[in-house]
């Protein structure tokens, strides 16, 4: 059989050829081992890469949950900040609240304090207005009293004065005429003796009346009660009168005081 050469070298005697083909077998036998050795190889780095991309995957997977870990633990502490801050600004909120509302309390006080002390000024200034009035009125009833008891006590006096100058002028005209005055002197008494002597006479006829015609003691009793209560009566009003001008008076001193 005949093989071509390659680069110019001459053909190969068939001679050779024997011992060409075992040369031949045991390469190809060299070249299985290779190929096993190559594809035991191949195998180990696949089982390798596999391995190391189990294991890059296991550690992005680690990674990963740390860092949801991570992002939890971040998440729960701003949560929990978050809280605490509301919380601060809740009890901020209130503690403004409450002091806004003690402001508001101590203002409502101190309004009604304010207006309790005007009310009581106010009070006060009416009633010394009224005061002051009554006290002008008093001050002008007491001039027009005062007035009028002079005016009452000088016509009096004039009237005194006139009537004990015609008593005096008609004494001295008495004693300078005896004869007039002995007759003034008798009939005064003349008088005199005709009002006790009616009396007298009035007081017999009454009992004897009674006598005849029997009224009973207990009726006279009671006139004469009658007339001691109408006595009374008028002392009482008269008591009465004197208390409220004492009244009057322990007012006008008060009023003089304040």
């Amino acid at each position: 059989m005949y093989f071509p050469s390659f680069g110019g070298s001459s053909a190969v005697p068939s001679a050779a050829l024997p011992n060409a083909i075992p040369k031949k077998e045991e390469d190809g036998e060299s070249i299985t081992g290779k190929c096993r050795l190559l594809q035991q190889q191949l195998q180990q780095q696949l089982q390798q890469q596999l391995q190391q991309q189990l294991q890059q995957q296991n550690w992005w997977e680690e990674a990963y949950q740390k860092k949801l870990q991570d992002q939890q633990r971040q998440n729960e502490e701003w949560l929990r900040q978050q809280h605490k801050q509301f919380l601060l600004q809740e009890e901020q909120r209130k503690k403004t609240e409450a002091e806004m509302l003690e402001m508001r309390r101590q203002q409502l006080r101190e309004e009604k304090a304010l207006e309790e002390k005007l009310q009581k000024e106010k009070i006060r200034e009416e009633a010394k207005g009224r005061i002051l009035q009554e006290r002008e009125n008093i001050d002008v009833h007491l001039r027009a009293m005062r007035a009028r008891a002079a005016e009452e006590r000088k016509t009096k006096l004039e009237s005194l004065e006139k009537t004990f100058g015609s008593l005096g002028a008609a004494f001295s005209a008495l004693l300078a005429d005896k004869a007039k005055l002995t007759a003034l002197v008798g009939s005064v008494t003349a008088l005199a003796a005709g009002i006790y002597g009616a009396r007298a006479a009035a007081s017999i006829a009454a009992r004897y009346v009674e006598s005849r015609i029997g009224k009973p003691p207990l009726v006279r009793e009671t006139s004469r009660w009658t007339f001691s209560l109408t006595l009374s009566c008028g002392r009482g009003e008269q008591q009465q009168q004197q208390q409220q001008q004492q009244q009057q008076r322990l007012l006008l001193q008060q009023q003089q005081q304040i």
